[in-house]
């Protein structure tokens, strides 16, 4: 594997754009939307690439909430990273992540959430990256990636009491 970025010392040039908007269509119902799309670029290549590993180029969110009435409201959150580079022209896939949460106030002191976290269990990676490591079987370092995957679908379940 060749030098990794972290020891060039190269500088590099940014530019992007950031989009976020905000909805509310009636007393109801409202959706928001926010996108970052970005160009990031080394000032030399290395090892034949002028990208920076790990710099996200796409970045999307949006949500929809919906105010039931005045004790229970629901949110639907979804989350979208576009490709992305790695070390040694290798490239990451994206990633999307759907969440949901509901709540309902019983009193103004008692109220229950409910989210659920990962709601269509997604196996994409949280994060990715490329380097050489070595396990205890292997006779030399293989370069290789490495990367952790979403936590599967998740509920959790949040009882508050304000006194």
């Amino acid at each position: 594997m060749k030098a990794a970025l972290k020891n060039t010392g190269v500088g590099s040039k940014r530019s992007g754009f950031e989009l976020t908007s905000y909805y509310q269509l009636d007393d109801q119902l409202s959706i928001d939307f926010e996108a970052a799309l970005t160009e990031t670029n080394l000032d030399k290549s290395i090892n034949g690439s002028d990208e920076i590993p790990g710099a996200q180029k796409q970045v999307f969110s949006a949500g929809i909430n919906y105010q039931i009435n005045e004790r229970w409201y629901t949110h639907l959150r979804v989350r979208k990273f576009g490709d992305y580079p790695l070390d040694d022209n290798q490239s990451a896939d994206g990633s999307t992540m759907v969440n949901v949460r509901s709540a309902y106030q019983f009193s103004p002191q008692l109220a229950v959430k409910i989210d659920v976290l990962n709601l269509f269990n997604s196996d994409d990676h949280d994060v990715e990256y490329f380097y050489e490591s070595q396990l205890p079987t292997e006779s030399a370092p293989v370069a290789d990636r490495h990367y952790h995957v979403f936590e599967p679908r998740t509920v959790r379940v949040y009882l508050t009491y304000n006194y």
